[in-house]
C-alpha cells in the first residue's frame, strides 16, 4: 500500500502549506516496501530503513529528531487519504486556534472485503466513532487514533515517546492533556483503513488496547487514566441500540466479538508487546 499511499501525498493541494519532505522509515520490515518507495521518483522522499524493528514509538522518535518544520504530518503505512485536500485540512485544523498543537483524523473503515469479520468490525467502529465523538469535550482520547496525527513543531520537539510504549497515540493526546496543551480532532479530515480480516489479528489489537491502559496508568496515574477513559453508560447503551436498529445482525456479532476478546486479554491467551506482530489481514486498502 505505501506505492499507493505516496501516489495520493504527491498529488495532494497545497492551499495553506508547502510539502517539503517525505520521510518513510522501515522498521525492520521483511517485504518490499524500500524498494517500492525507492521506485517513485521524487527528491522530496527520504527513506530510512532500519535493519532492526525498534517499534513504532522509536522511530517516531527518530521522525521527531529529523524533522524541523513548523508542522509535521505522520502517518501509517496502511492508510489511504482520498481527499486531494486531505492535507490543507489537518493544516487548517492545527493552525485555526493558537493553542492547539496535535490533531488527528477520522479514520473510516474500508470494508470491500468479503470476510464477515472484516464487515463486522468496520460497522462496530462505525458505532464507536459516533459514541466517541459525542464525549469529545469531555474525553478526546479514544479518537486519537494513530493512523494520522498532525504536530505543531513546539510538541514534537519536546515530545519523547517512552521505549516500550504500547499505545504512542494514546500517550501523545494524554500528554497534551496532562500539559494543558491543545487538541483539536477534525471530522473533515478522513482517512481510510482496513479492519482485521481475521479474528487473531483482531485479538491481537484488542489485547495492546485493554493492556495500554495499565501501561498508560503508569505515566499518567491511574486516577487521570480513569476519568479520561471513562465513557457514560447511557451513551454506551444508546449507541449499542442504535447500531442495533440499524444492523441488529452485525450489532449481535460485533457483541460476541467482544466478549471473546474480553475473556482472551483476561486470562491472557494472547501477550501484548510494543513490537507489534503484524496484522497482515489489514494491510492492504484502495
Amino acid at each position: 500500500n505505501i506505492a499507493n499511499l505516496l501516489t495520493h501525498l504527491l498529488s495532494q493541494n497545497s492551499l495553506n502549506f508547502k510539502l517539503v519532505k517525505i520521510i518513510v522509515v522501515s522498521d525492520g520490515s521483511s517485504d518490499n516496501t524500500v524498494s517500492v518507495v525507492k521506485q517513485v521518483r521524487d527528491n522530496r522522499i527520504q527513506v530510512i530503513e532500519g535493519k532492526t524493528r525498534l517499534g513504532k514509538s522509536a522511530r517516531l522518535n527518530q521522525i521527531f529528531e529529523m524533522a524541523s518544520t513548523d508542522l509535521l504530518i505522520t502517518l501509517d503505512g496502511d492508510v489511504s487519504p482520498h481527499d486531494p485536500n486531505f492535507l490543507s485540512k489537518i493544516v487548517s485544523k492545527l493552525e485555526e486556534n493558537e493553542s492547539t498543537v496535535l490533531t488527528c483524523v477520522k479514520v473510516i473503515p474500508a470494508s470491500d472485503s468479503a470476510s464477515l469479520v472484516t464487515r463486522v468490525l468496520a460497522y462496530s467502529q462505525l458505532i464507536k466513532v459516533n459514541m466517541f465523538e459525542s464525549i469529545q469535550q469531555v474525553s478526546p482520547v479514544y479518537l486519537f487514533i494513530g493512523r494520522a496525527f498532525g504536530y505543531k513543531n513546539e510538541l514534537y520537539k519536546q515530545l519523547h515517546l517512552p521505549k516500550g510504549l504500547i499505545a504512542e497515540d494514546a500517550y501523545t493526546c494524554l500528554y497534551c492533556l496532562k500539559h494543558t496543551l491543545g487538541v483539536s480532532y477534525p471530522p473533515q479530515a478522513n482517512i481510510y483503513s482496513t479492519p482485521p480480516s481475521s479474528m487473531i489479528d483482531h485479538l491481537k489489537q484488542s489485547a495492546r488496547f485493554y493492556n495500554s491502559e495499565s501501561q498508560l496508568s503508569s505515566y499518567f496515574g491511574a486516577d487521570f487514566i480513569q476519568q479520561v477513559y471513562k465513557i457514560p453508560r447511557h451513551m454506551m447503551a444508546k449507541s449499542f441500540l442504535t447500531g442495533f436498529l440499524n444492523s441488529p445482525y452485525l450489532t449481535i456479532l460485533y457483541s460476541m466479538i467482544l466478549i471473546t476478546s474480553k475473556i482472551v486479554v483476561h486470562f491472557r491467551w494472547i501477550k501484548s508487546s510494543y513490537l507489534w506482530d503484524i496484522s497482515v489481514s489489514s494491510k492492504k486498502v484502495a
